[in-house]
């Protein structure tokens, strides 16, 4: 079972080191469980899944054995728990599959390179700071002799405090001699990715949708101003002044008749540009063009 659940990490695109690690913590998990339950357990033999389940609850955040499950960082917590996702679907996992493993959309790694270029840093940058975080691992694992992979980790706060203590002042600070600096940004610029990670798709998507917002109303704008210029609009209108101007020139008044129809026409001609505007049926940047438009042609009409 023991090399199973290995394969089965090793499947779900867990790193060697962190399957390593899972495996092992189980074994560490099992005499914890026997000695706080005065029995002898070992996990890897327990056949039933709602046991399995259980004890996993109980070393979960807010479980009776929570204090146990923060060892290593939250690894026996993260360990329990994927072994009880492995024994769930152990008739799914299919065999040997290291070499065909699944592979995800986007590692947690290539998502914070996407997020290092989206917030303005070099893509030399991007990759000394994603390669950084592997080094950090390395360097970690070894002060606390146990294998961790940060990238595996999915706790803020246990990614929070590493990113503490590679801090200035903080208590692998001297690791700092490494990079003039890099690490201390690198496990930096992580947690605040971690920390962010859930909006960072919402705002390219809001990004991206007010871009092309503002692109179709420049573009809306930018065609209205060429139908209104053309020649055919200027023939429109010029055709309505000199209707009116025909249909009341024959009467004793003609010239006052021909002001007031003007009038009414414009004064037509504005609601009409209102009712576009207020139900938004053309871009607000057009509603200046077609009245001044509108304004021109009558008083050209009256010179």
């Amino acid at each position: 079972m023991e090399e199973e659940f290995y394969n089965y990490l090793i499947s779900m695109g867990r790193a060697p080191n962190t399957a390593n690690s899972y495996r092992s913590v189980i074994n560490s998990i099992s005499r914890d469980y026997s000695r706080r339950t005065n029995q002898e357990i070992d996990i890897y033999e327990i056949q039933e899944q709602d046991v399995i389940s259980e004890i996993s609850q109980q070393y979960s955040q807010n479980g009776e054995y929570e204090d146990a499950g923060n060892n290593g960082h939250a690894a026996w917590r993260n360990a329990i728990a994927r072994y009880s996702e492995f024994f769930a679907n152990r008739g799914n996992v299919p065999e040997n599959d290291i070499f065909n493993k699944t592979k995800r959309e986007s590692t947690q790694a290539e998502e914070f390179y996407n997020y290092l270029i989206s917030t303005g840093r070099a893509s030399s940058t991007a990759n000394l700071y994603k390669s950084s975080i592997n080094s950090i691992s390395r360097d970690y694992s070894q002060r606390i002799n146990q294998e961790i992979d940060i990238y595996e980790i999915q706790e803020q706060d246990v990614i929070s405090e590493i990113s503490q203590q590679y801090s200035q002042n903080g208590e692998y600070a001297d690791a700092e001699n490494n990079g003039i600096g890099t690490w201390r940004n690198a496990i930096a610029r992580y947690s605040e990715f971690f920390t962010n990670r859930g909006n960072i798709a919402t705002l390219e998507h809001n990004t991206i949708n007010k871009t092309k917002r503002e692109s179709t109303q420049a573009e809306n704008i930018l065609a209205w101003k060429e139908i209104l210029s053309s020649s055919e609009s200027k023939d429109f209108c010029a055709s309505i002044l000199k209707g009116s101007a025909e249909l009341f020139g024959q009467t004793k008044d003609a010239k006052i008749i021909q002001t007031l129809s003007n009038i009414i026409l414009m004064v037509v001609a504005f609601v009409c540009v209102g009712f576009l505007s207020f139900y938004e049926l053309v871009p607000k940047g057009t509603t200046g063009v077609l009245s001044g438009i509108i304004i021109g042609y009558f008083f050209k009409k009256n010179d």
